[in-house]
């Protein structure tokens, strides 16, 4: 299985190519529709066949890359999965639509098209020829396939996106009105920065950014990777398939804190994969959040700070005003 997830992990590295072409092909859909830009209706066929092998190829790498424990019980891999799968089709399709069959000369005579299945290549090549009505009926209806083929595309794209980024991370920084109606609050404003630690809040301030940073790629309410999903505080305090990842009160008897404490080398150190981890600030300032009994909001004055937490808090979010200042 090794061999298959290597292979799997190269769909990364080419998803980007089938809407690239795919792209490319229905910018030309439209612009052969202008007569100066007529020339171009040669390239379409050969577009849209390279989209569809491209998109092909992408499935394939995909299905073998979901096969991989982390991606197990994800609901978003296998529509992710789906939506892949029904582009791949629908660009086949469009790709059968558009070519245009032309008498082969080239091939041999004792094993040509004529030869084999004649009867088929003759009802076959005349759907397909130019002026024929399967011809004329995508010249008419157009639109249509590449309207799907674009939905598609948008949607294959959100839901990979969703997977690595968050189910957020699309509506982020859109207009007030979009952010609403992803269920995200209108106001797309990073929170102002604290003028001191003092006046910090614990978790909004320190926490939160933190974990959003490093883990919400991997726990997100999408991609739940081990249950936990790091998207609120509710979600955080309600742990993972295995229970709470939070003791409040007690940070060596909380496994969130447990595993990101972890060296590297250890198979239950997060985040695994060799992305980027939280660093020892960050670590220090999430252990002494939970030591104060993980509260939802609280400002650090409020807390009993110690000098090493001070320290710790100063460095994530950059200013002063600690212990002794």
């Amino acid at each position: 299985m090794q061999f298959v997830w290597f292979l799997g992990r190269l769909h990364v590295l080419i998803l980007h190519l089938p809407l690239g072409i795919l792209a490319l092909a229905i910018a030309l859909e439209i612009l052969v529709r202008f007569r100066r830009f007529r020339f171009l209706e040669s390239a379409l066929a050969p577009t849209w066949i390279a989209g569809a092998i491209s998109a092909l190829a992408t499935v394939a790498l995909g299905l073998m890359h979901a096969t991989e424990e982390i991606f197990d019980d994800i609901p978003a891999v296998e529509a992710h999965g789906w939506a892949g799968m029904t582009l791949a089709a629908a660009a086949c399709l469009t790709a059968i639509l558009r070519m245009r069959l032309q008498p082969l000369a080239t091939w041999p005579s004792s094993g040509g098209p004529e030869k084999i299945g004649s009867r088929i290549n003759r009802v076959v090549r005349s759907l397909f020829a130019p002026g024929a009505a399967l011809n004329q009926a995508y010249n008419k209806l157009w639109s249509v396939p590449v309207a799907v083929v674009m939905f598609l595309m948008i949607l294959t794209g959100h839901l990979g996106g969703s997977l690595t980024h968050g189910d957020t991370y699309l509506a982020q920084y859109a207009p007030g009105p979009i952010r609403v109606m992803a269920g995200l609050p209108a106001d797309a404003g990073p929170r102002p920065r604290p003028a001191d630690i003092a006046s910090a809040d614990i978790y909004l301030d320190v926490v939160q950014p933190a974990l959003e940073q490093r883990c919400l790629s991997c726990h997100n309410n999408t991609k739940t990777s081990g249950g936990l999903s790091l998207v609120s505080y509710e979600t955080l305090m309600k742990g993972g398939s295995k229970g709470p990842v939070i003791s409040p009160g007690n940070p060596s008897a909380s496994d969130l804190f447990r595993r990101v404490n972890l060296t590297p080398d250890r198979s239950d150190f997060m985040p695994r994969n060799r992305k980027t981890p939280l660093d020892t600030n960050e670590v220090a300032a999430i252990g002494w959040w939970i030591s104060q009994g993980a509260p939802k909001s609280a400002t650090v004055g409020s807390l009993n700070l110690t000098a090493e937490a001070s320290s710790a808090i100063q460095a994530v979010i950059g200013v002063g005003g600690g212990v002794g200042e």
